[in-house]
């Protein structure tokens, strides 16, 4: 053996044992090498193939597009709905339900009067009983006179507060009006219409399975009751925010709270960071409501992870384990936003899969885990919050080392393989076209 070749063998030896090392040392960070890559495995709590439904509460988070919508299996069996989408994913909304055997919804909550939280209610108006139904404190008014539409129970509001006021004259919150008004779950009996507003609790009907669910925003302007100026409808009216009209729409969404065991959930539909700021100081010297709604377990993004909603004081009060964002695929409104995304990530968090989005996830469902579930990790623990999405963990799990060894054995196929010339530019075009030949043969 010539003096060349030995040179070529060694050269060849010292680059794979380098090339070995490298991907070697790259294992011992595949933990943030799969999560900028988005492969790799899920947090534990993530379940393939969870039999969600089966557990004592279950909440989903419908997958309507740029909207929201999102459907609570409580503890007692009872059974709420947090706003319907557009009225173009009204079908969605009414099939999701129907396919899980709902027939009544004992709480049907509308956040605010903006299509994307309103539209689809007709439609799940003409599908479903409906009990008890929670509107915002928005006055339904006609576009053409701006005077309190046909089914508008509050329409004394008018007169009382004059401009301070929140008026929606849109045809989709007037028909969710008249459809909430005229609601007959029963022969002869009607939904009941509350306003939502801080201090409007729904508790559990079954007392071995005690849950809560507490509206604390928006805040109430006045202990006189609605109901000594209208005849349908009970509840308190609450504080009108000024600015523009799509910010004083989205101040008329609560901020909610469900509790069951150790685990919680926090909604607040479109509130803005003034609704936030103002919820925040309601609570400041209410140590035991801090406590409350410390360490959240499950937080639904405002405003579709929106900029001007989720202000980081307080994410800093709820701290959350898992963000949820409604939103649509590719939307026009840029949703969820990199500052939201940055005060998310800025948060110390205690699960990998912290940031679930329906529009790269789909439908997004939490349970508890009872031991039951096929698949489950070994690592799972009874009354572990767990979750399933119906676009992830499809398919067979990539994690970084099978990247680093699959890599390691074709780069040293083709070193190996590859003739080395005296004309560098040759060897290049040899190396790149045996590298795909090796590529190309694995593949196959």
């Amino acid at each position: 053996m010539n003096e060349r070749k030995k040179k070529i063998i060694i050269t060849k030896a010292i680059i794979i044992v380098v090339l070995g090392l490298v991907l070697g040392i790259s294992c011992f960070f595949s933990k943030p090498i799969e999560r900028a890559l988005g492969i790799g495995k899920k947090e534990t709590s993530y379940v393939e193939g969870a039999k969600i439904d089966e557990n004592d509460l279950s909440v989903n988070f419908i997958d309507v597009g740029q909207g929201d919508s999102t459907l609570i299996i409580l503890p007692d069996d009872t059974v709420m709905l947090i706003d319907a989408g557009k009225a173009s994913a009204g079908d969605k909304v009414v099939s999701y339900l129907q396919e899980k055997d709902i027939t009544t919804i004992d709480y049907f909550i509308l956040t605010h009067s903006d299509e994307d939280h309103s539209g689809g209610a007709k439609k799940v108006f003409d599908e479903f009983d409906i009990k008890t139904v929670y509107r915002p404190f928005q006055i339904s008014v006609t576009k053409e006179t701006g005077e309190a539409s046909e089914s508008e129970d509050l329409e004394e509001y008018l007169d009382i507060y004059g401009s301070k006021i929140n008026k929606i004259s849109t045809a989709v919150y007037r028909n969710f009006i008249t459809a909430a008004y005229n609601e007959e779950y029963a022969p002869g009996l009607f939904a009941d219409v509350i306003v939502h507003s801080e201090g409007v609790k729904i508790v559990s009907k079954d007392s071995t399975k005690p849950f809560t669910f507490e509206f604390f925003a928006p805040l109430k302007i006045d202990d006189t009751p609605v109901s000594e100026h209208s005849t349908k409808t009970s509840g308190y009216p609450t504080k009108y925010y000024s600015g523009s009209l799509a910010e004083s729409n989205n101040a008329a969404s609560p901020i909610m709270l469900l509790e069951y065991k150790d685990n919680s959930f926090v909604f607040t539909g479109d509130a803005p960071e003034v609704v936030e700021e103002d919820f925040l100081q309601s609570i400041a010297d209410k140590e035991s409501v801090k406590e409350r709604f410390s360490d959240v377990d499950v937080y639904s993004a405002g405003h579709h992870g929106s900029k001007t909603s989720s202000c980081q004081d307080f994410l800093n009060q709820i701290d959350p384990t898992y963000t949820v964002v409604s939103c649509g695929k590719d939307n026009s409104y840029g949703h969820p936003n990199q500052e939201f995304v940055d005060r998310v990530n800025s948060l110390t968090h205690r699960v990998e899969d912290y940031l679930l989005r329906t529009d790269t996830m789909g439908d997004i469902s939490f349970g508890y885990y009872d031991g039951q579930l096929v698949g489950a990790e070994n690592d799972l623990v009874i009354g572990q919050l767990i979750y399933v999405a119906n676009k992830s963990g499809e398919g067979v799990v990539i994690y970084w080392w099978y990247i680093a060894l699959g890599t390691f054995i074709v780069l040293s196929i083709v070193i190996i393989s590859v003739k080395v010339s005296k004309n560098k530019m040759t060897t290049a075009k040899r190396f790149v076209k045996q590298t795909e030949k090796v590529t190309k043969k694995l593949k196959d």
